[in-house]
C-alpha cells in the first residue's frame, strides 16, 4: 500500500507542475495544437515516470551483536493492543470513491450510445449526423454529431457542423475521456479537475480556430456561440458546442496569433522535469 501511495503522490506532483507552467505560460498563447499534446504529454509523464526507479546497491558489513543486550530485550513483554489499521481505512476510501466515479463515466457513455442508437442517423462521409429532438446543446461523440435542426437557423447549423467536425476528425472525444480516467484515479488532487477543465476548454479553442478558417463569415460564427448557449443541457462526456465560457472563446477568436519565440516556453518544464527524476 506504501508504494501505491508513494506512486500517487509523484504523479500529483508531477500533473502541479504539469498544470501550473501552463496555466502561467501556456494558456494564453494561440499554439492550440501544440497546448494539446503538451496537456496529453504532462498526464502520460505523470502516469510513466514515477514508475521509473534508480536502484543503488550499498554493501554493509555486518555488525557483531551483544547476545546479553539481545536476550535483554526479548525478555521484555508486549502488550499486544487492538488498533485501527488507517492505511487500510484510507485504501479503502480511495478505492470507493474511484469507484463511484467510473461508475458515473460508464453511466454517462452508456446514455450516449443508447441516445446515438435511438435517433435517425444520416451517414455523411466519414461523419454520422445523428437528428435529435431534445432541447441538448449540440455535441459530438468520435465520428457522431449529434443536434436538434429546429432549434438553428441555416448559418447557425453551418456554423455548428464546421465546429463539430473538428472534433470528430481529429478524435477530441478520446482526450475527454482520458481526462475523466485521471479524474478517476486522482479525485483527490484538485489541480486534476482544472487539468481536466484546461484540456476540455483548449480542444474547444482548436475547433473554434479551425472552424473559422473554413467559415464564410466570422461574425456569424461568434452569434452562433451566444445562440447555442440559451441551451445549457449537456451531455458531460462529449465535446459540446457550448462546453467552455462562451466570452473566453470569443476573446481567443479575436486574438492575434502568437508570436514564433514564444513556443520557446515549452521548454521551461524540462529542467523541472530532470530535476523530479534526479530527486
Amino acid at each position: 500500500m506504501e508504494n501505491l501511495f508513494l506512486y500517487l503522490l509523484k504523479a500529483s506532483g508531477l500533473l502541479i507542475t504539469f498544470f501550473l507552467a501552463y496555466h502561467f505560460l501556456l494558456q494564453k498563447e494561440t499554439f492550440f495544437n501544440a497546448n494539446r499534446w503538451y496537456l496529453l504529454l504532462g498526464l502520460f509523464t505523470s502516469a510513466l515516470l514515477p514508475l521509473y526507479t534508480i536502484t543503488k546497491i550499498i554493501y554493509i558489513e555486518p555488525q557483531p551483536q551483544n547476545q546479553s543486550s539481545y536476550d535483554t530485550f526479548h525478555s521484555i513483554p508486549v502488550q499486544e493492543s487492538a488498533t485501527i489499521d488507517w492505511t487500510l481505512v484510507v485504501t479503502y476510501f480511495y478505492v470507493l470513491i474511484s469507484a463511484v466515479l467510473l461508475l458515473k463515466i460508464v453511466i454517462n457513455l452508456t446514455s450516449v450510445l443508447r441516445l446515438i442508437n435511438q435517433k435517425e442517423r444520416l451517414k455523411k462521409g466519414s461523419y454520422s449526423i445523428v437528428n435529435l429532438t431534445e432541447n441538448l446543446a449540440p455535441f459530438s461523440f468520435f465520428n457522431y454529431i449529434a443536434l436538434n435542426p429546429d432549434l438553428y437557423t441555416d448559418d447557425e447549423l453551418e456554423s455548428i457542423l464546421l465546429h463539430e467536425k473538428v472534433h470528430s476528425r481529429e478524435k477530441h472525444s478520446a482526450d475527454v475521456l482520458l481526462a475523466n480516467i485521471f479524474c478517476v484515479l486522482f479525485w483527490f488532487n484538485p489541480f486534476m479537475w482544472f487539468y481536466k477543465k484546461a484540456i476540455i476548454q483548449n480542444l474547444e479553442y482548436i475547433a473554434d480556430q479551425k472552424a473559422t478558417q473554413k467559415c464564410q463569415n466570422k461574425t456569424n460564427y461568434q452569434k452562433a456561440l451566444v445562440r447555442v448557449i440559451t441551451h445549457q443541457n449537456y451531455l458531460s462526456i462529449t465535446n459540446h458546442f457550448n462546453q467552455s465560457l462562451i466570452k473566453k472563446r470569443i476573446v481567443m477568436l479575436n486574438t492575434s496569433p502568437s508570436k514564433r519565440h514564444n513556443s520557446f516556453k515549452y521548454l521551461f518544464v524540462l529542467p523541472i522535469l530532470i530535476y523530479f527524476v534526479i530527486l
